[in-house]
Protein backbone atom coordinates (compact mmCIF):
# COMPACT_ATOMS: atom_id res chain seq x y z
CA UNK A 1 0.00 0.00 0.00
CA UNK A 2 1.67 3.26 -1.10
CA UNK A 3 1.70 6.66 2.14
CA UNK A 4 0.68 9.41 0.87
CA UNK A 5 2.99 12.21 1.14
CA UNK A 6 2.55 15.40 3.88
CA UNK A 7 2.49 17.49 0.41
CA UNK A 8 -0.10 15.21 -1.42
CA UNK A 9 -2.00 15.63 1.57
CA UNK A 10 -1.85 19.06 1.58
CA UNK A 11 -2.26 19.35 -1.87
CA UNK A 12 -5.82 17.27 -1.92
CA UNK A 13 -7.33 19.32 1.10
CA UNK A 14 -6.32 23.23 -0.78
CA UNK A 15 -8.11 21.05 -3.96
CA UNK A 16 -11.22 20.53 -1.71
CA UNK A 17 -10.79 23.74 -0.11
CA UNK A 18 -10.94 25.45 -3.89
CA UNK A 19 -13.73 23.59 -5.03
CA UNK A 20 -15.99 24.16 -1.66
CA UNK A 21 -14.63 28.11 -2.11
CA UNK A 22 -16.55 27.85 -5.71
CA UNK A 23 -19.43 25.73 -4.57
CA UNK A 24 -20.56 28.61 -1.43
CA UNK A 25 -20.06 31.44 -4.55
CA UNK A 26 -22.23 29.63 -6.63
CA UNK A 27 -24.44 29.21 -3.53
CA UNK A 28 -24.65 32.69 -2.85
CA UNK A 29 -25.66 33.43 -6.34
CA UNK A 30 -28.20 31.05 -6.31
CA UNK A 31 -29.19 32.52 -3.04
CA UNK A 32 -29.26 35.81 -4.14
CA UNK A 33 -31.51 34.64 -6.92
CA UNK A 34 -34.08 32.80 -5.30
CA UNK A 35 -33.29 29.41 -6.64
CA UNK A 36 -33.44 28.35 -3.22
CA UNK A 37 -33.99 24.67 -3.91
CA UNK A 38 -30.73 24.57 -6.67
CA UNK A 39 -29.02 26.31 -4.02
CA UNK A 40 -29.98 23.39 -1.17
CA UNK A 41 -28.91 20.70 -3.64
CA UNK A 42 -25.24 22.10 -4.39
CA UNK A 43 -25.03 23.18 -0.53
CA UNK A 44 -25.75 19.43 0.37
CA UNK A 45 -23.08 18.57 -2.21
CA UNK A 46 -20.77 21.29 -0.52
CA UNK A 47 -21.81 19.71 3.20
CA UNK A 48 -20.42 16.07 2.11
CA UNK A 49 -17.00 17.79 1.02
CA UNK A 50 -16.37 19.71 4.16
CA UNK A 51 -17.59 16.50 6.00
CA UNK A 52 -15.10 14.68 4.21
CA UNK A 53 -12.29 17.44 4.33
CA UNK A 54 -11.91 16.38 8.26
CA UNK A 55 -11.80 20.47 8.97
CA UNK A 56 -13.70 21.42 11.72
CA UNK A 57 -14.07 25.09 10.60
CA UNK A 58 -14.48 24.42 7.50
CA UNK A 59 -17.39 21.98 8.30
CA UNK A 60 -19.28 24.37 10.45
CA UNK A 61 -19.03 27.31 8.09
CA UNK A 62 -20.79 25.30 5.57
CA UNK A 63 -23.39 24.17 8.29
CA UNK A 64 -24.39 27.71 8.28
CA UNK A 65 -24.52 28.36 4.83
CA UNK A 66 -27.39 25.25 4.91
CA UNK A 67 -28.59 26.39 7.63
CA UNK A 68 -29.52 29.72 6.06
CA UNK A 69 -30.98 27.99 3.07
CA UNK A 70 -33.45 26.10 5.45
CA UNK A 71 -34.04 29.51 7.26
CA UNK A 72 -35.20 30.75 4.25
CA UNK A 73 -37.18 27.98 2.88
CA UNK A 74 -39.10 28.23 6.43
CA UNK A 75 -37.58 25.28 7.55
CA UNK A 76 -36.27 27.57 10.99
CA UNK A 77 -36.30 24.29 13.38
CA UNK A 78 -34.48 22.06 11.14
CA UNK A 79 -31.93 25.36 10.67
CA UNK A 80 -31.72 26.17 14.53
CA UNK A 81 -30.31 22.72 15.07
CA UNK A 82 -27.22 23.77 12.63
CA UNK A 83 -26.67 27.06 14.36
CA UNK A 84 -26.78 25.71 17.82
CA UNK A 85 -23.83 23.28 16.62
CA UNK A 86 -21.73 25.82 14.43
CA UNK A 87 -22.25 28.34 17.92
CA UNK A 88 -20.84 25.41 19.86
CA UNK A 89 -17.96 24.82 17.62
CA UNK A 90 -17.40 29.09 17.35
CA UNK A 91 -16.79 28.67 21.19
CA UNK A 92 -14.36 25.82 21.09
CA UNK A 93 -12.51 27.20 18.50
CA UNK A 94 -12.57 30.70 19.52
CA UNK A 95 -14.16 32.25 16.07
CA UNK A 96 -15.95 35.12 16.78
CA UNK A 97 -16.77 35.42 12.96
CA UNK A 98 -18.19 32.25 13.12
CA UNK A 99 -19.82 32.88 16.41
CA UNK A 100 -21.70 36.23 15.29
CA UNK A 101 -22.92 34.09 12.12
CA UNK A 102 -24.31 31.14 14.13
CA UNK A 103 -26.08 34.12 16.89
CA UNK A 104 -27.21 35.77 13.52
CA UNK A 105 -28.86 32.69 12.26
CA UNK A 106 -30.51 31.63 15.60
CA UNK A 107 -31.57 35.40 16.06
CA UNK A 108 -33.51 34.95 12.63
CA UNK A 109 -35.00 31.53 13.55
CA UNK A 110 -36.79 32.66 16.22
CA UNK A 111 -37.98 35.57 14.55
CA UNK A 112 -39.31 33.04 12.29
CA UNK A 113 -40.53 30.56 15.35
CA UNK A 114 -42.34 33.36 16.55
CA UNK A 115 -39.87 33.69 19.39
CA UNK A 116 -39.51 37.75 19.43
CA UNK A 117 -38.08 37.90 23.08
CA UNK A 118 -35.56 35.47 22.37
CA UNK A 119 -34.78 36.63 19.01
CA UNK A 120 -34.05 40.03 20.17
CA UNK A 121 -31.76 38.85 22.84
CA UNK A 122 -30.16 36.78 20.58
CA UNK A 123 -29.71 39.50 18.05
CA UNK A 124 -28.32 42.14 21.12
CA UNK A 125 -25.36 39.44 21.71
CA UNK A 126 -24.31 39.43 17.87
CA UNK A 127 -24.32 43.18 17.77
CA UNK A 128 -22.29 43.11 21.17
CA UNK A 129 -19.74 40.54 19.84
CA UNK A 130 -19.31 42.38 16.46
CA UNK A 131 -18.67 45.79 18.60
CA UNK A 132 -15.63 44.20 20.92
CA UNK A 133 -14.33 43.25 17.64
CA UNK A 134 -14.40 46.22 15.73
CA UNK A 135 -16.73 44.96 13.20
CA UNK A 136 -18.83 48.23 12.49
CA UNK A 137 -20.71 46.38 9.33
CA UNK A 138 -21.85 44.06 11.25
CA UNK A 139 -22.76 46.20 14.11
CA UNK A 140 -25.03 47.80 11.49
CA UNK A 141 -26.36 44.58 10.26
CA UNK A 142 -27.33 43.44 13.82
CA UNK A 143 -28.70 46.92 14.33
CA UNK A 144 -31.35 46.52 11.47
CA UNK A 145 -32.28 43.22 12.87
CA UNK A 146 -33.31 43.88 16.05
CA UNK A 147 -35.37 47.20 14.97
CA UNK A 148 -37.03 44.48 12.63
CA UNK A 149 -37.66 42.61 15.73
CA UNK A 150 -39.24 46.07 17.85
CA UNK A 151 -41.25 47.01 14.59
CA UNK A 152 -42.95 43.13 14.43
CA UNK A 153 -44.22 43.74 18.43
CA UNK A 154 -45.33 46.84 17.37
CA UNK A 155 -42.35 48.92 18.98
CA UNK A 156 -42.44 51.18 15.77
CA UNK A 157 -40.32 54.21 18.36
CA UNK A 158 -37.54 51.65 19.12
CA UNK A 159 -37.51 50.63 15.79
CA UNK A 160 -37.49 53.98 14.04
CA UNK A 161 -34.48 54.99 16.73
CA UNK A 162 -32.38 51.88 15.45
CA UNK A 163 -33.27 52.16 11.68
CA UNK A 164 -31.74 55.46 12.11
CA UNK A 165 -28.94 54.25 14.41
CA UNK A 166 -28.16 52.26 11.57
CA UNK A 167 -28.62 54.60 8.73
CA UNK A 168 -26.01 56.64 10.37
CA UNK A 169 -23.43 53.82 10.75
CA UNK A 170 -23.87 52.91 6.86
CA UNK A 171 -23.23 56.56 5.81
CA UNK A 172 -20.17 56.56 7.69
CA UNK A 173 -19.09 53.36 6.72
CA UNK A 174 -20.01 54.72 2.71
CA UNK A 175 -21.75 51.57 2.15
CA UNK A 176 -24.70 52.43 -0.58
CA UNK A 177 -26.14 49.12 -0.39
CA UNK A 178 -26.64 49.40 3.51
CA UNK A 179 -28.09 52.85 3.32
CA UNK A 180 -30.30 51.68 0.31
CA UNK A 181 -31.63 48.99 3.13
CA UNK A 182 -32.13 51.31 5.51
CA UNK A 183 -33.79 53.97 4.12
CA UNK A 184 -36.72 51.12 3.08
CA UNK A 185 -36.59 50.01 6.84
CA UNK A 186 -37.01 53.68 7.75
CA UNK A 187 -39.65 54.28 5.07
CA UNK A 188 -41.46 51.23 6.37
CA UNK A 189 -41.69 52.41 9.95
CA UNK A 190 -43.37 55.74 8.64
CA UNK A 191 -45.62 53.90 6.54
CA UNK A 192 -46.97 52.18 9.72
CA UNK A 193 -47.25 54.73 11.42
CA UNK A 194 -49.32 56.41 9.01
CA UNK A 195 -47.03 58.94 7.19
CA UNK A 196 -47.36 57.87 3.78
CA UNK A 197 -45.86 60.51 2.18
CA UNK A 198 -42.59 60.62 4.02
CA UNK A 199 -42.79 56.71 3.22
CA UNK A 200 -43.13 57.01 -0.60
CA UNK A 201 -40.26 59.85 -0.29
CA UNK A 202 -37.98 57.69 1.59
CA UNK A 203 -38.55 54.43 -0.99
CA UNK A 204 -37.97 56.81 -3.87
CA UNK A 205 -34.68 57.74 -2.47
CA UNK A 206 -33.69 53.92 -1.92
CA UNK A 207 -34.74 52.95 -5.22
CA UNK A 208 -32.38 55.88 -7.13
CA UNK A 209 -29.70 54.99 -4.38
CA UNK A 210 -29.69 50.85 -5.80
CA UNK A 211 -30.25 51.97 -9.16
CA UNK A 212 -27.02 54.35 -8.73
CA UNK A 213 -25.34 51.25 -7.21
CA UNK A 214 -26.82 48.96 -9.70
CA UNK A 215 -28.05 47.01 -7.09
CA UNK A 216 -31.11 45.11 -8.48
CA UNK A 217 -32.30 42.83 -5.67
CA UNK A 218 -32.84 46.63 -3.16
CA UNK A 219 -34.31 48.10 -5.96
CA UNK A 220 -36.97 45.41 -6.38
CA UNK A 221 -37.72 45.07 -2.79
CA UNK A 222 -38.21 49.23 -2.60
CA UNK A 223 -40.30 49.41 -5.58
CA UNK A 224 -42.76 46.57 -3.83
CA UNK A 225 -42.46 48.60 -1.20
CA UNK A 226 -43.27 52.15 -2.44
CA UNK A 227 -46.53 50.04 -4.11
CA UNK A 228 -47.74 49.02 -0.84
CA UNK A 229 -47.91 52.53 0.24
CA UNK A 230 -49.01 54.29 -3.32
CA UNK A 231 -52.07 51.48 -2.48
CA UNK A 232 -52.74 52.48 1.30
CA UNK A 233 -52.86 56.20 -0.54
CA UNK A 234 -55.76 54.98 -3.09
CA UNK A 235 -53.19 55.76 -5.97
CA UNK A 236 -53.61 52.78 -7.13
CA UNK A 237 -52.72 53.25 -10.76
CA UNK A 238 -49.28 54.40 -9.47
CA UNK A 239 -49.05 51.25 -7.01
CA UNK A 240 -49.78 48.97 -9.91
CA UNK A 241 -46.84 50.22 -12.03
CA UNK A 242 -44.56 50.13 -9.03
CA UNK A 243 -45.47 46.65 -8.39
CA UNK A 244 -44.81 45.99 -12.61
CA UNK A 245 -41.67 47.12 -12.29
CA UNK A 246 -41.05 44.92 -8.69
CA UNK A 247 -42.39 41.97 -11.04
CA UNK A 248 -40.28 42.56 -14.20
CA UNK A 249 -36.77 42.88 -12.58
CA UNK A 250 -37.47 39.93 -10.10
CA UNK A 251 -38.62 38.13 -13.42
CA UNK A 252 -35.36 39.46 -15.28
CA UNK A 253 -32.64 38.78 -12.15
CA UNK A 254 -34.61 35.36 -11.17
CA UNK A 255 -35.30 36.80 -7.68
CA UNK A 256 -38.04 33.77 -6.56
CA UNK A 257 -39.12 35.21 -3.51
CA UNK A 258 -39.60 38.74 -5.08
CA UNK A 259 -41.30 37.30 -7.74
CA UNK A 260 -44.22 35.80 -5.55
CA UNK A 261 -44.20 39.09 -3.50
CA UNK A 262 -44.97 40.57 -6.78
CA UNK A 263 -47.71 38.49 -7.76
CA UNK A 264 -49.47 38.97 -4.22
CA UNK A 265 -49.02 42.68 -4.32
CA UNK A 266 -50.66 42.95 -8.04
CA UNK A 267 -53.36 40.53 -6.58
CA UNK A 268 -54.16 42.78 -3.69
CA UNK A 269 -54.49 45.84 -6.07
CA UNK A 270 -57.02 43.69 -8.08
CA UNK A 271 -58.56 42.84 -5.73
CA UNK A 272 -59.54 46.16 -4.14
CA UNK A 273 -60.34 47.22 -7.24
CA UNK A 274 -62.96 43.94 -7.63
CA UNK A 275 -61.05 42.78 -10.34
CA UNK A 276 -61.57 39.40 -8.55
CA UNK A 277 -60.89 36.67 -11.32
CA UNK A 278 -57.51 38.33 -12.32
CA UNK A 279 -56.65 38.74 -8.71
CA UNK A 280 -57.30 35.08 -8.14
CA UNK A 281 -55.42 34.20 -10.87
CA UNK A 282 -52.45 36.28 -10.05
CA UNK A 283 -53.05 34.07 -6.25
CA UNK A 284 -52.85 31.19 -7.64
CA UNK A 285 -50.04 31.86 -9.45
CA UNK A 286 -48.22 33.28 -5.99
CA UNK A 287 -49.15 29.86 -4.33
CA UNK A 288 -47.19 27.71 -7.25
CA UNK A 289 -44.23 29.34 -6.88
CA UNK A 290 -44.10 29.12 -3.26
CA UNK A 291 -45.27 25.38 -3.40
CA UNK A 292 -42.33 24.82 -6.12
CA UNK A 293 -40.12 26.29 -3.60
CA UNK A 294 -41.24 24.66 -0.88
CA UNK A 295 -41.40 28.13 1.00
CA UNK A 296 -43.75 27.48 3.95
CA UNK A 297 -44.19 31.60 4.32
CA UNK A 298 -45.15 32.40 1.30
CA UNK A 299 -47.63 29.76 0.70
CA UNK A 300 -49.25 30.85 3.97
CA UNK A 301 -49.30 34.62 2.08
CA UNK A 302 -50.45 32.76 -0.75
CA UNK A 303 -53.03 31.28 0.91
CA UNK A 304 -54.64 33.86 3.18
CA UNK A 305 -55.09 35.52 -0.01
CA UNK A 306 -56.73 33.59 -1.83
CA UNK A 307 -59.11 32.46 1.43
CA UNK A 308 -59.83 36.38 0.75
CA UNK A 309 -60.90 36.27 -2.66
CA UNK A 310 -63.46 33.57 -1.60
CA UNK A 311 -64.29 35.38 1.49
CA UNK A 312 -65.40 38.80 -0.87
CA UNK A 313 -67.50 36.38 -3.03
CA UNK A 314 -69.39 35.09 -0.01
CA UNK A 315 -68.58 31.94 -0.34
CA UNK A 316 -67.15 31.03 2.73
CA UNK A 317 -67.04 27.19 2.39
CA UNK A 318 -64.07 27.80 0.52
CA UNK A 319 -62.13 30.63 2.55
CA UNK A 320 -62.63 28.18 5.47
CA UNK A 321 -61.14 24.88 3.98
CA UNK A 322 -58.16 27.96 2.75
CA UNK A 323 -58.07 29.05 6.68
CA UNK A 324 -57.80 25.67 7.49
CA UNK A 325 -54.87 24.79 5.33
CA UNK A 326 -53.12 27.75 6.67
CA UNK A 327 -53.62 26.48 10.30
CA UNK A 328 -52.03 22.85 8.90
CA UNK A 329 -49.50 24.61 7.60
CA UNK A 330 -48.20 26.35 10.46
CA UNK A 331 -48.22 23.43 13.11
CA UNK A 332 -46.45 21.42 10.29
CA UNK A 333 -44.05 23.85 10.47
CA UNK A 334 -44.41 24.93 13.68
CA UNK A 335 -44.73 28.25 12.72
CA UNK A 336 -46.79 30.17 15.59
CA UNK A 337 -47.33 33.48 13.79
CA UNK A 338 -48.25 31.37 10.40
CA UNK A 339 -50.61 29.71 12.70
CA UNK A 340 -52.39 32.50 14.82
CA UNK A 341 -53.04 34.28 11.44
CA UNK A 342 -54.79 30.58 10.15
CA UNK A 343 -57.03 30.11 13.49
CA UNK A 344 -57.96 34.23 13.40
CA UNK A 345 -58.90 33.73 9.32
CA UNK A 346 -61.08 30.78 10.29
CA UNK A 347 -62.57 32.73 13.41
CA UNK A 348 -63.67 35.68 10.92
CA UNK A 349 -64.64 33.36 8.15
CA UNK A 350 -67.24 31.05 10.67
CA UNK A 351 -68.61 34.11 12.16
CA UNK A 352 -69.09 35.78 8.20
CA UNK A 353 -70.86 32.28 7.28
CA UNK A 354 -73.09 32.28 9.88
CA UNK A 355 -74.30 29.38 12.16
CA UNK A 356 -71.02 28.85 12.93
CA UNK A 357 -71.06 31.19 16.02
CA UNK A 358 -69.38 28.99 18.71
CA UNK A 359 -66.60 27.78 16.68
CA UNK A 360 -65.84 30.96 15.51
CA UNK A 361 -65.44 32.07 18.94
CA UNK A 362 -63.42 29.52 19.51
CA UNK A 363 -60.75 30.30 17.18
CA UNK A 364 -60.70 33.66 17.51
CA UNK A 365 -59.89 33.31 21.55
CA UNK A 366 -57.18 30.49 20.78
CA UNK A 367 -55.53 33.34 17.85
CA UNK A 368 -55.87 35.73 20.54
CA UNK A 369 -53.86 34.19 23.08
CA UNK A 370 -51.44 32.67 20.36
CA UNK A 371 -50.64 36.95 19.09
CA UNK A 372 -50.91 37.78 22.62
CA UNK A 373 -47.91 35.43 23.31
CA UNK A 374 -46.16 36.49 20.15
CA UNK A 375 -46.23 40.42 20.66
CA UNK A 376 -48.03 41.03 17.61
CA UNK A 377 -50.14 44.15 18.72
CA UNK A 378 -51.52 44.96 15.28
CA UNK A 379 -53.01 41.47 15.04
CA UNK A 380 -54.34 41.00 18.13
CA UNK A 381 -56.76 44.57 17.90
CA UNK A 382 -58.07 43.14 14.63
CA UNK A 383 -58.93 39.70 15.99
CA UNK A 384 -60.06 40.82 19.15
CA UNK A 385 -62.27 43.24 17.43
CA UNK A 386 -63.59 40.53 15.20
CA UNK A 387 -64.06 38.51 18.86
CA UNK A 388 -65.90 41.91 20.49
CA UNK A 389 -67.98 42.39 17.41
CA UNK A 390 -69.48 38.57 17.52
CA UNK A 391 -69.90 38.91 21.31
CA UNK A 392 -71.91 41.81 20.86
CA UNK A 393 -73.91 39.96 18.16
CA UNK A 394 -74.30 36.91 20.46
CA UNK A 395 -75.62 39.31 23.30
CA UNK A 396 -72.55 38.33 25.56
CA UNK A 397 -71.66 40.38 28.76
CA UNK A 398 -68.14 40.01 27.46
CA UNK A 399 -68.40 42.46 24.62
CA UNK A 400 -67.27 45.37 25.68
CA UNK A 401 -64.20 44.12 27.91
CA UNK A 402 -63.27 42.26 24.76
CA UNK A 403 -63.59 45.76 22.83
CA UNK A 404 -61.78 47.26 25.30
CA UNK A 405 -58.79 45.03 25.28
CA UNK A 406 -58.99 45.48 21.21
CA UNK A 407 -58.89 49.39 21.85
CA UNK A 408 -55.27 49.07 23.82
CA UNK A 409 -53.93 46.72 21.22
CA UNK A 410 -54.30 49.05 18.98
CA UNK A 411 -53.23 51.73 20.53
CA UNK A 412 -50.22 49.61 21.29
CA UNK A 413 -49.70 48.94 17.95
CA UNK A 414 -50.41 52.72 16.77
CA UNK A 415 -53.07 51.41 14.42
CA UNK A 416 -55.06 54.57 13.99
CA UNK A 417 -57.64 52.82 11.69
CA UNK A 418 -58.14 49.71 14.04
CA UNK A 419 -58.47 52.54 16.91
CA UNK A 420 -61.13 54.22 15.41
CA UNK A 421 -63.13 51.19 14.91
CA UNK A 422 -62.57 49.67 18.10
CA UNK A 423 -63.97 53.15 19.69
CA UNK A 424 -66.99 52.63 17.49
CA UNK A 425 -67.46 49.45 18.69
CA UNK A 426 -67.47 50.28 22.02
CA UNK A 427 -69.92 52.99 21.78
CA UNK A 428 -72.25 50.99 20.32
CA UNK A 429 -72.18 48.57 22.43
CA UNK A 430 -72.49 51.49 25.23
CA UNK A 431 -75.81 52.35 23.29
CA UNK A 432 -77.67 49.87 24.79
CA UNK A 433 -77.81 51.69 28.32
CA UNK A 434 -76.09 55.10 27.74
CA UNK A 435 -77.69 55.97 24.29
CA UNK A 436 -77.06 59.80 24.59
CA UNK A 437 -73.34 59.59 25.74
CA UNK A 438 -72.82 56.83 22.89
CA UNK A 439 -74.47 59.34 20.30
CA UNK A 440 -71.94 61.63 21.20
CA UNK A 441 -69.12 59.85 21.38
CA UNK A 442 -69.92 58.33 17.22
CA UNK A 443 -70.95 62.06 16.53
CA UNK A 444 -67.00 63.14 17.66
CA UNK A 445 -65.52 59.66 15.63
CA UNK A 446 -67.36 60.86 12.32
CA UNK A 447 -65.50 63.97 12.43
CA UNK A 448 -62.35 61.46 12.68
CA UNK A 449 -63.08 59.14 10.04
CA UNK A 450 -60.04 59.39 7.46
CA UNK A 451 -62.61 57.69 4.43
CA UNK A 452 -65.47 56.45 2.89
CA UNK A 453 -65.22 52.75 4.68
CA UNK A 454 -64.82 54.13 8.48
CA UNK A 455 -67.97 56.71 7.70
CA UNK A 456 -70.21 54.68 6.30
CA UNK A 457 -69.66 52.20 9.87
CA UNK A 458 -70.15 55.62 11.57
CA UNK A 459 -73.16 56.90 10.10
CA UNK A 460 -74.61 53.23 10.23
CA UNK A 461 -74.20 52.88 14.04
CA UNK A 462 -75.22 56.21 14.69
CA UNK A 463 -78.96 55.62 12.58
CA UNK A 464 -79.10 52.18 14.46
CA UNK A 465 -78.67 54.21 17.70
CA UNK A 466 -80.58 57.25 16.80
CA UNK A 467 -83.09 55.99 14.00
CA UNK A 468 -82.19 59.39 12.35
CA UNK A 469 -82.77 59.53 8.67
CA UNK A 470 -79.82 62.03 7.67
CA UNK A 471 -77.88 59.03 9.08
CA UNK A 472 -79.40 56.28 7.34
CA UNK A 473 -79.45 58.19 4.37
CA UNK A 474 -75.83 59.02 4.56
CA UNK A 475 -74.58 55.29 5.48
CA UNK A 476 -76.81 54.53 2.25
CA UNK A 477 -75.10 57.63 -0.17
CA UNK A 478 -71.68 55.89 1.27
CA UNK A 479 -72.31 52.47 0.87
CA UNK A 480 -73.35 52.95 -2.55
CA UNK A 481 -70.33 54.22 -3.55
CA UNK A 482 -68.16 51.80 -2.23
CA UNK A 483 -70.30 48.94 -3.41
CA UNK A 484 -69.35 50.49 -6.77
CA UNK A 485 -65.70 50.89 -6.24
CA UNK A 486 -65.34 47.94 -4.68
CA UNK A 487 -68.35 45.10 -5.12
CA UNK A 488 -67.62 42.93 -2.30
CA UNK A 489 -69.98 40.77 -0.68
CA UNK A 490 -69.80 43.04 2.36
CA UNK A 491 -70.46 46.19 0.98
CA UNK A 492 -73.62 45.09 -1.24
CA UNK A 493 -74.81 43.44 1.95
CA UNK A 494 -74.34 47.05 4.07
CA UNK A 495 -75.94 48.13 1.05
CA UNK A 496 -79.43 46.47 0.77
CA UNK A 497 -79.78 46.56 4.46
CA UNK A 498 -79.87 50.51 4.89
CA UNK A 499 -81.22 50.45 1.40
CA UNK A 500 -84.09 48.22 2.86
CA UNK A 501 -84.80 49.73 6.10
CA UNK A 502 -84.99 53.44 4.74
CA UNK A 503 -88.20 52.02 2.64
Amino acid sequence: MVERSREEDGSIIQMVLGEIRRANEGITSLRTAGRLQDALRLSTQTLALAEASGEPLLLARTQLGYAFILLELGRHLDAMELFESAEKCSIELEDTALHGLALRGMGRAYFQKGDYVSSLTTFRRAMELAAASGKERTVCVELGHMANVHRAMGDYDRAFELHRRQLSTAASLQSRRLMCVCLGNLANICRLRGDLSKACGLHRESIELARESGNRLSECIALGNLGACLARLGKKDEAMEAFSGQLRIAREACFRNEISGALGNIGQVLRESGRYEEAMARFNEQFRSAWEDNDNSLMSFALGNIASIHALRGDFDRAITCAERLIMTGRRSQDSGVLAQGLAALGRYCMFAGGLEEDAESYLTSAAGHLEDLGLASSLSECLFDLASLRKNTGSELAMSTAGSALQAALAAGDESMTLLSRMLIASIRGKTEPESATSDLEGLLSDAPDDEHAAAIHYELYRLTGREENRAGAERLYRRLSESFPNVENRRRLSEVALEGR
